[in-house]
C-alpha cells in the first residue's frame, strides 16, 4: 500500500485538531456562556480544515441539548476514548 504521508504526520494530524477540538468543549460547550454553541461549532470547523474527522464532534451540540448534564458528559467521554454507543 502506497502511503503518501508518514504515521507521524497523520497522528501529529489528528492531535492538533482534537486539542483545537478539547479546548473548545471545555471552553465554549460546557460553559453555559451566550453564543457558547456558535463558537463551538466555529472551533470545531476550523479543526475539520486540518482533519476531517472533527466533523462529528458538530454533533456534541446536539447531545448537549438533548440529553441531561450527567449523560451529556458520559456521552463525552465515551465519544472522546471512541467507544461506540
Amino acid at each position: 500500500m502506497l502511503c503518501f504521508l508518514p504515521t507521524d504526520v497523520i497522528q501529529y494530524r489528528n492531535f492538533f485538531a482534537f486539542a483545537i477540538v478539547f479546548w473548545a468543549l471545555s471552553n465554549f460547550l460546557l460553559s453555559n456562556k451566550k453564543g457558547g454553541d456558535f463558537w463551538y461549532a466555529l472551533s470545531v470547523l476550523i479543526a475539520t480544515t486540518i482533519h476531517t474527522s472533527c466533523l462529528f464532534y458538530l454533533l456534541m451540540i446536539l447531545a448537549k441539548h438533548k440529553l441531561s448534564k450527567s449523560a451529556f458528559i458520559v456521552f463525552m467521554v465515551l465519544k472522546i476514548v471512541k467507544i461506540r454507543i
